[in-house]
């Protein structure tokens, strides 16, 4: 009396389901890494831009501070601030402490 079913050949008849399972999950890991990979792509290419957009307003940022700094009413507060001030200008400094 037989109990599994054999083929011609004599091996025993495997199910569709366990023949296609290593190709299922073939496919399915193959996906994950092209996903992760498109996925990687994408994050470095924002970090790229980032990182462009970073330099290009620090690149801003030094030259608006150089204005800042170099304007014609800041060079007269800088010094005035000194001690300084136009000519035929007189200077007042406040002593501390003195007055109410």
């Amino acid at each position: 009396m037989r109990t599994k079913a054999k083929t011609r050949s004599g091996r025993k008849k495997r199910s569709i389901f366990l023949r296609l399972l290593p190709v299922a999950v073939f496919l399915y890991l193959l996906f994950a890494l092209w996903n992760m990979h498109v996925e990687f792509s994408r994050a470095k290419a924002a970090a790229t831009q980032t990182l462009a957009d970073r330099d290009a307003q620090a690149a801003l940022n030094e030259e608006l501070r150089y204005r800042i700094e170099n304007s014609e009413e800041s060079l007269e507060q800088q010094a005035r601030q000194n001690g300084y001030g136009k000519s035929g200008e007189t200077v007042y400094k406040e002593a501390p402490g003195l007055g109410n």
